[in-house]
């Protein structure tokens, strides 16, 4: 599982999640030929600890990962742990 934030051609934020495991070459190449821009992205975390939390509204989303290679290797993790680092964003 990774949490990663990035930047797209026109300057854009962009946070992405993957719960799914990809090697680190595989998830590169996942967010190369998606089609969004990307033009630089940084590694924020991986395994159960990458998370990506949203509220807008009425709207809230919660993901988290599960898969870590050596040290949870299953999709098994099925509530968000405690939060290493923290990222917000608010209108001005």
């Amino acid at each position: 599982s990774e949490a990663a934030l990035g930047a797209d051609m026109e300057g854009r934020i962009l946070l992405v999640f993957s719960r799914s495991p990809f090697s680190m070459p595989d998830f590169i190449q996942e967010l190369l030929s998606a089609g969004i821009g990307l033009v630089a992205a940084q590694h924020l975390e991986g395994g159960p600890e990458a998370q990506l939390y949203v509220k807008v509204g009425d709207v809230e989303l919660e993901l988290f990962g599960s898969y870590e290679t050596g040290f949870r290797e299953d999709d098994g993790n099925a509530t968000a742990w405690p939060i290493p680092n923290v990222l917000g964003a608010r209108r001005k």
